[in-house]
Formats: C-alpha cells, sequence, structure tokens
C-alpha cells in the first residue's frame, strides 16, 4: 500500500512509514523484492497492452524437435565459426 502511494521511495521511508502505520519492520530484501515484482507486473500490462509476444520459447517436448534443433545449431556454428560469435549473434537478435 505504501509503495502504491509512493513508488519512489526510498527503503528507509517505506520502512518508516510502514512501522508506523502497522507496527512491522520489514527488512530492505522485501522492500526490493516488491518493487522488482512491481515492475516485472508493469512490463507485463505493457507487453500485453502493445500485443507483443512473450518471451517464453516454444516448448521442445518431442525427440524430432530436438533432433531439428541440434541441426540448425550445427548450421549456425559453421556459420558463424565458434560458440563465442554464434552466443553474439544470439544476444543481438533477441534484442
Amino acid at each position: 500500500m505504501v509503495l502504491k502511494e509512493k513508488p519512489n521511495a526510498k527503503f528507509a521511508d517505506v520502512a518508516s512509514v510502514v512501522k508506523e502505520r502497522f507496527g512491522h519492520d520489514i527488512k530492505s530484501n522485501q522492500y526490493y523484492m516488491l518493487k522488482a515484482k512491481s515492475t516485472m507486473k508493469a512490463n507485463r500490462r505493457r507487453r500485453v497492452k502493445a500485443n507483443l509476444p512473450s518471451q517464453v520459447p516454444a516448448p521442445m517436448n518431442s525427440a524430432a524437435t530436438w533432433v531439428e534443433a541440434i541441426k540448425i545449431a550445427r548450421k549456425l556454428l559453421k556459420v558463424t565459426g565458434s560458440v563465442d560469435n554464434a552466443k553474439a549473434l544470439l544476444k543481438a537478435v533477441e534484442q
């Protein structure tokens, strides 16, 4: 509730308000976990609103899918020349 009222408040400010209003002590890890979760929730809302695909990869639930993925990975390694180059390429494509 306090974070909704003051989303940009520092930990010390939030801790003092929580202690004053509710009589509870909170630890810094609780504060930062809640801040991170609220950010994740906001990002998810933006992605859904923009109708963007989620970052969840397609399930690899059959042997044929795995074999096909291995073949594609081999081709990628041949084209890029090394694992490091392939990783760099995949990171560039991911963003």
